[in-house]
This record gives structure tokens, C-alpha cells and sequence, in this order.
């Protein structure tokens, strides 16, 4: 029995790992559009024998398998999953249907942040054949109650009373200290057996902990049943014994040989892709060692359908899979014995090919892209190098070639230059990330003269970075700070910097002269709202100053609104 228990809790595990993995390869679009997620998941709903399966807001809003808008936020289970946690509910009313359910909910993370709930319901004689209780089912019912007593497991919906204490207690006095010796041994964790007396039964109860969960397993036991493996001098005790011994030896042999087959089951289903019905990375993940061993002068090529966004809102979402099912088709009915093609997450692909050569591979990619005309696909390029057997790595390197693609092509090559770019480009962007944060983004003022050379009637005001003991021109960080939009942080950093100085000029009395500031074509094309509302406030909009001191404040912040363009170099 305390075997069986163990069991309950692999299977819940199970499930609960599934909803992780679909968890983690969820699309932002799914993520933000619970009504979408009904059609997305329809396969892995079927597959994992789920009621329903979908994604709920943040809010709880959902979808049920029938469509049926249901708001999920007052149910234990999506709270604990909205705070991070794996959750599985005892049977509950599902919010539409009104049918006796279990319930697996997993937070959907994105940026270590909960962005979502998955949510997975079973029906509960679904549920209760997942567990797999047939050893024990010959010597009665089996049930699952959390320590309150509350009902987690049961054959089917009974209408009944879903509290085993509440429904003994209804019975009478009979029952009191059978009820009270139970409640006592939940209470301290322990394992144990009872009598009881109920609309003309005689029964034992026997229960035991689930590995360590709040569940435990229950099992009711006629005493017919034990007096029928009773010989007739033995005494009862004996004969409960001998009855538990025999469950679990039979109950250890049948879980670890079901367990094993269903481990193995699990494995393939892992790594099945539910868009396309393909191989997805999992498979490539767990099998290139030995792919690498049977196989030299491999190539790993990285497909991405740069447009799949665009796809979508024109398409739909059921249109893009279906096409995105047949890309897939299409690449698998060209690979050769030992090729292998995964759909690795929404609109990307990883091809993994033999004989590479550079005429090969103009070819390859030039047949590729002709399948889907429709979707313009970007490719990144790795040839395997010798020992190379890490998957992760692997794909590291093709999202590298694939965003530094050749001249007048639409894939990249690998190389270890190209590794070394990236990640010098990487830290640059995280130390411009740092220095507005820390402010060290500041405008360099290049003076205006009058024709007399000697009266300064305006002046521009150039950006710097001042990083640590130096001071950095445009030229080292403007072309990667467009490239990943950090050019406005800058331009705004800079932008505050000049506004204060003009304050500071009119707490001292002196009297400001026109500044121009080249500020990036992001801004301007944003809006030219943000940037004068910003001006206004740090020019004097919210200090106390004369009407002709806020006119002044006023018409400096329509100076800075004068020179759109780039930064002066």
C-alpha cells in the first residue's frame, strides 16, 4: 500500500511535468490571449487526456474546452500556481460544466516573472484511472483524501459527502473513536487501520501517507475480504497482516515494471511537437551524442520565420500552424537516413544535415526558403565541429551566424570571430544598459558665438559617456545603441541632463541661451509630446518662477525640440 502511495504521487509528478514543459514552449501570443490558447492546445489536450486545458490571465479569465469564459482567480489552485507554485486542487465543481474535476495548475514564467497559469482538468473517473489502483481494487475501494479529510481521488462522481470525516461522523456514535484514532495518526504522520460500522458494513480502513505530500491513500477493506484469506485458528491480526504483506509485495513488482514502461512512454511523448506532430528539440536534445557517434561532417542549420507575427494577425492562428506543419513536412520528406529536422519553438526549425560543403549549402538554403515563399525565413549556419556535442551550445551559435547573415543573403556561417563579436556586443549593450541607469550619459556643450567671436548666443549639446576614466564619443556606442532601441534611453538620459542644467542657469540668475539637441529618429517618429511635457518639467514648469521666467522655460523647451537627426559624432 505505502508502495501505491508512491505511485500516486509519480503520477501526479508526471502530469505535473508535462504542463512545465508546455509551460515553458508556450508562445507570448498564447500567453496574452487566453481564447486562443482553446485551439493551440487542442492536441496536447487529447493526448494528456485533460477535460480541459488552457491558460488563464493573470486576472483568471479563461476558456474551458467548450468554450465557455470562466474566471478561475477564487480557486486555491490558480493562486498558488500565480504565486509561483505547482498546484494540484482535491475534486471540485468545474466553474461552467459543473462536473467533478481534479485540477493541475502550473505558473507560466517569463523574465522570472509569473506572466500566466496553465490549468489542466481531468474529470475524476479520468482521474482515478491514472492512478492505476487495480492491485488494490481487489480488496476494496481506494480513495485519496488530503489531511482534512477532504476528497482528492474517487472512482466516480457519487453526489455524495466529499469529506470522509464529516460522512463517519453521520454515521453515529459507533464510529467516534475509530474517527478520533484516525484524525490522531494523520495528525503525526503515521500509517494505520480501523474498524468501522456503516449502513450495515463492517469494514477496515487502512491508510497511509503519500511520499511525503498532504495526501493520503485510503483503502477500505471488507471484513469478508480478510476473513476469506483467514484460516480458521489464526487470529485476525495475523490475517490483516498477512493481507498488507501480499499488497505490497505484489504492488513493488507491478509499479516498478509499469513505472519503467511509462517512463519510456512519457520520453517519446516529450518529444513529439504538438504544432506540427514532429520531432521537437527534446528529441535532438536527449539523442545528438549518439547521432554525433554514428555520423561525422554534420551540419546544424537554424530556421526562424522572421514574419510569423505578421503571419498570425493576417492568417490566424490556426492558418500559421497548419503552415508551419507542412514547412516541417515538407524539410522532413528531403532529409536523408541519419537527418534529422525539430520544430524547436514557434516559426523556428533546427535542421540537422550531412556533407556539408559551400555548394551544398547554397542549394539547401535556396530549396528551404522555395517551400514557404510566404514566410521569410532567416537562417544561421553551424558546421559541428569535432566533439561538439552539446545541444545548447550548438544552438548559441547558430542564433549568432543566423543575426550576422552573409551580404545579399539570407543566412550567416559560423565562426569563432563572430562568437567573439557577439559577446563583446552583448556586454556593450548590458554596460549602456548600466550607464543610463546610472546617469552617466551627459550632454558635452559645444558653444555658438556671435560675429563678434566673443558673445555666446546658443549651443549644441553632444552626448558622452563618461565611462569610468574615460570619456566616449558617439562613435563607440551609437550604432549598437540604435540596433536594440537604447538610442532613447539615451536621448532622454541626455535630454533631463540639459533640462537641469537650465534650471540650475536660472536659480543662479543667469540667463540661458538656446540649446539644440540632436535627438535619434525613434524619438521623433514616438512622439514630440513626450519630450516637451519632459522639458517642461525640468526647465521650471513645476518651480516657482515669474510669468516672463516660464515664458523663458517655455521657448528653452522649444529650442530642444529644434534638431531631430542622430547624435553629432
Amino acid at each position: 500500500m505505502e508502495q501505491s502511495s508512491v505511485t500516486v504521487a509519480n503520477e501526479t509528478n508526471k502530469k505535473m511535468i508535462v504542463l512545465k514543459e508546455i509551460a515553458e514552449r508556450l508562445p507570448e501570443e498564447i500567453i496574452n490571449n487566453p481564447y486562443a490558447s482553446m485551439a493551440y492546445l487542442i492536441n496536447q489536450r487529447s493526448l494528456y487526456q485533460f477535460n480541459s486545458l488552457a491558460v488563464a490571465s493573470l486576472d483568471g479569465t479563461s476558456y474551458d474546452n467548450q468554450g465557455n469564459k470562466v474566471n478561475l482567480s477564487d480557486r486555491y489552485y490558480f493562486q498558488t500556481a500565480l504565486a509561483g507554485k505547482v498546484s494540484l486542487s482535491e475534486v471540485v465543481n468545474s466553474k461552467a460544466q459543473k462536473v467533478p474535476v481534479n485540477v493541475f495548475a502550473v505558473p507560466v514564467v517569463r523574465n522570472q516573472k509569473v506572466a500566466a497559469v496553465l490549468w489542466g482538468s481531468a474529470r475524476v473517473e479520468v482521474f482515478y484511472c491514472w492512478m492505476d489502483f487495480e492491485e488494490l481494487k481487489k480488496y476494496g475501494e481506494v480513495f485519496v483524501l488530503n489531511s482534512e479529510g477532504d476528497l482528492v481521488v474517487e472512482r466516480t462522481d457519487t453526489n455524495a459527502e466529499r469529506n470522509f470525516f464529516t460522512f463517519m461522523e453521520s454515521t453515529g456514535s459507533v464510529n467516534e473513536s475509530s474517527i478520533q484514532a484516525m484524525k490522531e495518526d494523520i495528525a503525526l504522520g503515521q500509517s494505520g487501520c480501523n474498524y468501522f460500522e456503516y449502513g450495515g458494513q463492517k469494514v477496515y480502513y487502512y491508510y497511509t501517507d503519500g511520499d511525503g505530500t498532504d495526501w493520503w491513500m485510503l483503502v477500505k477493506v471488507p471484513t469478508k475480504t480478510i476473513d476469506a484469506f483467514a484460516q480458521e485458528q489464526a487470529e485476525k491480526i495475523w490475517i490483516i497482516t498477512g493481507v498488507m504483506m501480499v499488497i505490497v509485495t505484489l504492488g513493488f513488482f507491478q509499479i516498478h515494471k509499469r513505472n519503467r514502461l511509462m517512463r519510456q512512454k512519457l520520453d517519446d511523448q516529450m518529444a513529439i511537437d504538438p504544432v506540427t506532430g514532429g520531432k521537437n528539440d527534446i528529441y535532438l536534445r536527449k539523442n545528438m551524442p549518439t547521432l554525433m557517434e554514428e555520423q561525422k561532417n554534420y551540419v546544424l542549420l537554424g530556421m526562424k520565420v522572421m514574419n510569423v507575427d505578421n503571419l498570425v494577425k493576417v492568417m490566424g492562428m490556426e492558418q500559421v500552424n497548419n503552415a508551419l506543419r507542412e514547412l516541417y513536412w515538407r524539410i522532413h520528406s528531403r532529409m536523408k537516413e541519419g537527418e534529422v529536422v525539430v520544430h524547436h519553438s514557434f516559426g523556428k526549425f533546427e535542421v540537422l544535415c550531412r556533407n556539408f560543403s559551400a555548394l551544398w549549402l547554397d542549394e539547401a538554403i535556396k530549396g528551404l526558403t522555395s517551400l514557404a515563399p510566404e514566410m521569410q525565413l532567416a537562417v544561421g549556419v553551424y558546421p559541428i565541429e569535432e566533439g561538439m556535442v552539446d545541444y545548447d551550445q550548438m544552438c548559441r551559435y547558430i542564433t549568432v551566424a543566423r543575426n550576422n547573415p552573409k551580404e545579399g543573403c539570407n543566412y550567416g556561417v559560423y565562426t569563432k570571430k563572430l562568437y567573439e563579436q557577439d559577446i563583446q556586443r552583448s556586454q556593450l549593450e548590458k554596460d549602456i544598459q548600466e550607464g543610463v541607469h546610472s546617469q552617466s550619459f551627459q550632454p558635452w556643450f559645444q558653444p555658438k558665438y556671435a560675429a563678434d567671436g566673443k558673445t555666446i548666443v546658443g549651443a549644441e549639446a553632444l552626448a558622452r559617456w563618461y565611462k569610468a576614466d574615460k570619456i566616449l564619443t558617439p562613435y563607440h556606442f551609437i550604432s549598437l545603441a540604435e540596433l536594440t532601441g537604447q538610442i532613447r534611453d539615451i536621448d532622454m538620459c541626455v535630454l533631463e541632463n540639459v533640462c537641469k542644467q537650465f534650471r540650475n542657469w536660472q536659480a543662479l540668475g543667469i540667463k540661458p541661451v538656446p540649446i539644440s539637441v540632436n535627438l535619434s529618429r525613434n524619438l521623433k517618429a514616438k512622439s514630440r509630446q513626450a519630450p516637451m511635457a519632459w522639458c517642461s518639467f525640468w526647465a521650471g514648469k513645476h518651480t516657482r518662477l515669474t510669468h516672463s521666467a516660464k515664458r523663458q522655460a517655455r521657448l528653452a523647451a522649444a529650442c530642444l525640440l529644434l534638431f531631430f537627426g542622430g547624435f553629432s559624432k
